[in-house]
């Protein structure tokens, strides 16, 4: 499809009747429409979209209070100031229909009387007027080729491409744009005909229309939880990503901090704890000293002297017990013993035989008596105090150089003490400056109140699925319910099961014909990727799998230590869903793994290092503005390529984030070669002098639209800003 021209009457700041000549020559295939901001230039690219779609533009379905309000607001305000006022768009269009190409006339006409706004459509097929049926085979036909979905994938502002394939819905959008690129939506639209012919034979029935209503409301309800719940995977994936990053750079913070002369407070808390033992250590050895010079020192200090106290205690002991004998054994009892047994036969004398006996017993078990009448009793202690004093001496007597040496020891080693006191202590108060120290305690405070956020984030969002996969698992239930309810109602009716047979069938064909058509898309997007981005090896591979996701990848260099770090920081479903599928497949295949249970086994046990390249997923979140910009280009250049569909590209704002060093590949190898017909909106800083020396040889036309505030009104001139 080619525009060859665009007409404007009273629309918006198109006071007059202006006409654009979009007619490509060859290869001068670019038209170039230069403006400052506010002149006029989104006008056209709106004209051409409600010329064609008309209420769809506005997302209205038919022509209502709404939409006619937005024409009003549409029309030029000096209109009004004539009698007659009236508004149209009309376009010039050539549409290949076969091996013929026809030309349309398309015009949207609007009048105000009695003040009410009438609208006249009008598509004129090589001059001659449709009307009816061939007017509305028309409009099925060009949204065939262009629908409304595909027009903001051709006809787009540079500043919000990015909402079309980046975030939410890029999967869906990527899927809907090539199969209608490629025409296999026809395959789509024939299984949804197939349901439509079923119901359109039940719809006399109200109690199906209404089960068919509450099935269609349940099945949306669905869609919309399972949507909620993918929003909050993906915050947790972001979530979990940045709590890697924070892990990895707190872990980068202590090492700096240590490389500095820092140390951490773990390792402070276990020298404090060192130096506390110590000390404690110290005192009770000192307390022991103390308690040595107290109650043994002065007796080792006289330990000569102690062998003549022992000796004497050891012989007031035997005295007292000599005593004690003799006064239980006196001669009155013995000689009572002697008279009771009949002893006295000899004649003697009893006292006298009483006092031999006592005097032969005392003297076989004390010696001779006459040591103990002339001795004398010096301490007088007893018995108790006697053994604890007899205890003493002899442990001195016995233990004197065994003592001496283990009170030597004990101040040697309250000496040691205090060494490695001080050694710690030094240790402690010289590991860094208090500059670094403050620096180093700021920077870990920041990240761990980071992950602290993050980590209440992550409960949060998890918390929010666990009530999504309740709400989830109701959905579904009352959505079987209503399925059956409504299967039950048109059981009379064969056709469902047919319908549902047909539809998996034409689900399978689409897949089967799409996935030669993704291996296609991602050849040509490293094509041209590589042509317009300026970092060598910036992508080196793109993966789109069957559900339309797309992953960047690029090779890096990794060390198998630092592989093994990551396995045991983050695990082995983190790494997964981090670095993607192919680094996992080629760490598989390095360690020759062939189950996740074999890699994490070889993973946990690295010990040795070694380097090894392997792909590596793109975060395209982390892409700059620019580079976002020539992600998108790049994709939609490699479907239309593989489409074929030959399209006009109208872009605003084409350079909208893109950076200097980018906008000359931009400029040369995608702006002319994109499409067979370019219609190019831009401001005098998008595209500037050098651009446009660069682009000159391939423009058709050229026109620079200017706003004049006097008369409210745009001026349009067959030029652009510079000259050649």
């Amino acid at each position: 499809m080619i525009i060859n021209k665009l007409t404007l009457k009273n629309f918006r700041s198109y006071e007059e009747e202006y006409t654009f000549d979009f007619t490509p020559n060859g290869d001068k295939n670019v038209i170039l429409i230069g403006g400052e901001n506010g002149a006029g230039k989104s006008t056209i690219f709106e004209a051409i979209k409600l010329c064609f779609y008309g209420p769809t533009t506005y997302g209205y379905q038919g022509f209502n209070s709404n939409y006619i309000s937005r024409i009003k607001a549409n029309i030029n305000n000096n209109a009004f100031k004539h009698p007659k006022v009236e508004s149209f768009i009309e376009l010039q269009i050539e549409m290949p229909e076969g091996n013929t190409i026809n030309n349309y006339n398309i015009k949207r006409l609007w009048s105000y009387e009695k003040k009410k706004i009438n609208e006249e459509y009008s598509v004129y097929k090589n001059g001659t007027l449709l009307a009816n049926e061939e007017l509305s085979y028309f409009e099925n036909y060009f949204k065939s080729i262009l629908p409304p979905m595909l027009f903001d994938f051709f006809f787009f502002d540079g500043e919000e491409l990015s909402d079309f394939f980046i975030g939410r819905g890029a999967k869906t959008h990527l899927k809907e744009a090539l199969l209608k690129l490629c025409n296999y939506d026809t395959i789509d639209l024939l299984r949804k005909q197939i349901l439509q012919f079923q119901r359109s034979k039940l719809r006399s029935n109200t109690e199906t229309s209404d089960l068919e209503k509450k099935y269609s409301e349940q099945l949306d309800g669905l869609r919309a939880i399972e949507l909620k719940i993918e929003d909050e995977e993906k915050k947790i994936f972001e979530l979990k990503e940045k709590l890697v990053d924070l892990s990895e750079e707190r872990h980068s913070l202590d090492i700096q901090f240590r490389k500095e002369g820092g140390m951490l407070e773990t390792e402070r808390s276990k020298i404090t704890s060192q130096i506390n033992k110590l000390e404690e250590s110290r005192t009770i050895t000192n307390q022991e000293i103390k308690d040595f010079s107290n109650d043994t020192l002065p007796f080792l200090i006289l330990s000569d002297k102690l062998v003549d106290l022992r000796d004497q205690i050891e012989k007031e002991d035997k005295f007292n017990l000599y005593n004690n004998v003799r006064n239980r054994l006196d001669s009155n009892v013995i000689k009572d013993y002697l008279s009771e047994n009949d002893i006295l036969k000899s004649g003697k004398n009893a006292d006298e035989i009483a006092v031999d006996i006592l005097s032969t017993i005392t003297s076989n078990m004390f010696g001779e008596e006459s040591q103990y009448n002339t001795f004398k009793e010096l301490h007088k202690l007893s018995s108790d105090q006697s053994a604890d004093v007899l205890s003493l001496t002899n442990n001195i007597i016995y233990k004197k150089n065994e003592l001496k040496k283990e009170n030597k020891d004990k101040y040697n080693d309250i000496n040691n003490f205090s060494i490695k006191i001080e050694k710690l202590k030094k240790k402690l108060t010289s590991s860094a400056d208090n500059h670094l120290v403050e620096t180093y305690i700021k920077s870990l405070k920041k990240i761990t109140n980071e992950i602290s956020v993050c980590d209440y984030e992550q409960q949060k969002c998890e918390l929010t699925i666990e009530s999504l996969l309740e709400a989830k698992q109701k959905a579904a239930y009352h959505l079987v319910r209503a399925k059956n309810e409504y299967t039950a109602a048109l059981q009379s009716d064969n056709n469902l099961q047919l319908s549902d047979d047909v539809s998996d069938l034409l689900e399978s064909v689409i897949v089967e014909l799409t996935s030669n058509k993704l291996k296609e898309i991602e050849n040509n997007y490293m094509e041209i990727f590589s042509k317009l981005i300026r970092k060598s090896k910036y992508v080196e591979n793109v993966i789109i799998d069957s559900d339309f996701n797309i992953t960047l990848y690029i090779n890096r260099l990794y060390n198998t230590l630092e592989i093994a770090n990551k396995y045991n920081t983050i695990g082995y479903d983190e790494m997964d869903r981090k670095f993607g599928d192919k680094f996992i497949e080629g760490l598989s295949d390095y360690y020759n793994a062939h189950t996740k249970k074999e890699l994490s086994n070889k993973l946990s046990n690295i010990k040795q290092s070694e380097l090894i390249n392997l792909n590596t997923k793109v975060n395209v979140d982390e892409f700059s503005k620019g580079e976002k910009q020539i992600y998108i280009l790049c994709l939609i250049w490699a479907l239309i390529k593989a489409s074929d569909v030959k399209v006009p590209f109208i872009i605003d704002t084409p350079y909208a984030r893109i950076d200097e060093s980018h906008r000359n590949s931009i400029t040369t190898e995608f702006l002319p070669k994109v499409s067979n017909q370019v219609i190019i909106l831009s401001t005098n800083k998008e595209i500037d002098k050098e651009s446009y020396d660069l682009i000159h040889k391939h423009v058709a036309n050229e026109y620079l639209l200017q706003y004049m505030d006097v008369e409210r009104k745009t001026k349009v001139s067959n030029r652009y800003f510079f000259e050649v």
